[in-house]
């Protein structure tokens, strides 16, 4: 006897519902641990949050972590979350940022003409981001069709949603390389830039910015490298234990990245409050320092000038 079906999809094999069951149970509860890491992660930086982020203009840091929880939450209960899981837009803002004190702009720095206006790259890097987000959105949107989703049903009256296909593991390789190569191109230019930077300052002793900004940089980057990594062999892969298939699919989650996300601006604010002469300045050649000279006050200057015509008339 096979169950009923409310929707187009093929009736399920009473004989594959408590394996499916089980799949979907492991499933959840790996999703669920997910959530409390990301959930305590925001409880143990609440401190750093409320500094930094608990303002009217500071959108980026709340926006980056609630949506990374929302989404590790809603992937629970339905996988529709694929679009809350990229933190390429904080990462475009950096590579800006690392671009707004361009060479031209320095007081040491060599004039050079292949620098890229500011107004040219970040319309540029607004395209590929527009580009790789619609992209995205026409694979989802195939992915869903081709796959047949539809509702099924369940003893107990219990609605599920089933699939009466499966992707092809081209098209997850696809989907992952999008943002990887856009995170290639922001880590490139990232590097080139903090290359020029390295130059000029004599490394990045004394420069903690940018130390921050590349490092965070290429610390994303190998965890977006991991996270293909472990999809694409999810993708093509058959792998005979479900237990196995989720903690590759856990190891992938790209929700991990809100996490770092959150580190990449607490760093970023804790370099930038260390003052401009100790983290965000040029360190200035030695050969352009001169003498300290005390200034007088004018106030001061005034009342001894008062003093030393008094004693001159005095003495005259």
């Amino acid at each position: 006897m096979m169950l009923s079906s409310r929707s187009y999809v093929d009736p399920i094999d009473p004989d594959q519902v408590l394996p499916w069951v089980k799949a979907q149970f492991v499933s959840q509860c790996f999703q669920a641990a997910i959530v409390t890491v990301l959930v305590y992660d925001a409880l143990i930086t609440m401190d750093k949050e409320m500094k930094y982020f608990w303002r009217p203009t500071e959108e980026y840091g709340k926006q980056n972590r609630y949506t990374g929880i929302f989404g590790a939450v809603a992937f629970i209960f339905c996988n529709f979350a694929q679009w809350t899981k990229n933190i390429a837009n904080i990462l475009m803002i950096r590579v800006l940022a690392l671009y707004s004190q361009g060479l031209l702009k320095m007081q040491y720095a060599e004039p050079l003409a292949h620098v890229i206006p500011d107004r040219t790259l970040s319309i540029c890097l607004k395209m590929l981001l527009a580009l790789s987000a619609g992209s995205k959105l026409g694979l989802v949107l195939y992915i869903n069709y081709s796959v047949d989703v539809g509702i099924s049903s369940l003893p107990g009256d219990v609605v599920v949603c089933s699939q009466d296909g499966f992707v092809s593991w081209q098209w997850g390789v696809v989907d992952w390389i999008l943002p990887m190569a856009y995170g290639v191109i922001l880590n490139v230019l990232a590097l080139y830039k903090a290359a020029e930077y390295w130059r000029l300052s004599a490394g990045f002793k004394g420069f903690t910015l940018v130390r921050v900004l590349i490092q965070d940089q290429l610390l994303y980057f190998a965890i977006v490298i991991a996270c293909c990594m472990f999809n694409i062999m999810e993708f093509r892969l058959q792998f005979s234990s479900d237990f196995l298939s989720n903690v590759f699919n856990a190891f992938g989650n790209p929700a991990f990245l809100s996490v770092l996300g959150s580190r990449m601006l607490f760093n970023l604010k804790v370099a930038g409050e260390r003052g401009q002469n100790q983290g965000t300045s040029y360190r200035v050649p030695s050969r352009t320092a001169s003498v300290i000279d005390f200034v007088v006050p004018l106030d001061l200057q005034r009342d001894l000038n008062s003093e030393s015509l008094i004693e001159n008339r005095g003495s005259a």
